[in-house]
């Protein structure tokens, strides 16, 4: 998980700091990397609706989008933090972003955990998303499921 997940950040890394960003190209550049790892599905969060999906699938790559939202799946990824079973790399924007996470109270007992007004929330969204995948592949194979310890941010701020 750590590789991929790695391998995926570098895209954000390279075009965030160009004004205009070629969507399409980046698409290309991922589904070429997923390929050298022999890689032929991903999973993700519905951002842009079917456009991604689309995209990926021009490129023979099936795009799942992932069983729960964002939020759920920061909820999923926190007891990890809390039971010392997460290991983090040093990447200061992953851990700034979930530094930055933000827990809020909202109607009919739900959480949304979501980025700050102007922040961003890719890295930590890669993360969660990724490790709620392993604990559900974890709760069907309990050996699936590494056990590290390393790095724990805070847990979410509530505001």
């Amino acid at each position: 998980m750590r590789a991929n997940i790695l391998s995926f950040g570098k895209f954000r890394d390279k075009y965030e700091r160009n004004q205009k960003v070629d969507l399409e190209g980046v698409v290309k550049e991922i589904a070429e990397t997923l390929k050298d790892y022999r890689l032929c599905a991903v999973f993700g969060d519905r951002y842009a609706a079917g456009w991604v999906r689309e995209a990926f699938q021009r490129e023979g790559i099936h795009y799942q989008d992932a069983e729960m939202t964002k939020a759920e799946a920061y909820m999923e990824m926190q007891p990890l933090f809390a039971q010392s079973r997460m290991d983090l790399v040093d990447h200061p924007r992953l851990v700034r972003e979930l530094k930055m996470l933000e827990a809020r109270p909202r109607a009919g007992g739900k959480t949304l955990v979501d980025h700050p007004r102007g922040e961003h929330d890719d890295y930590a969204n890669s993360l969660a998303l990724a490790a709620a995948k392993a604990i559900k592949m974890a709760a069907i194979n309990p050996a699936a499921m590494p056990t590290l310890v390393g790095y724990r941010p805070n847990p979410w701020r509530i505001e």
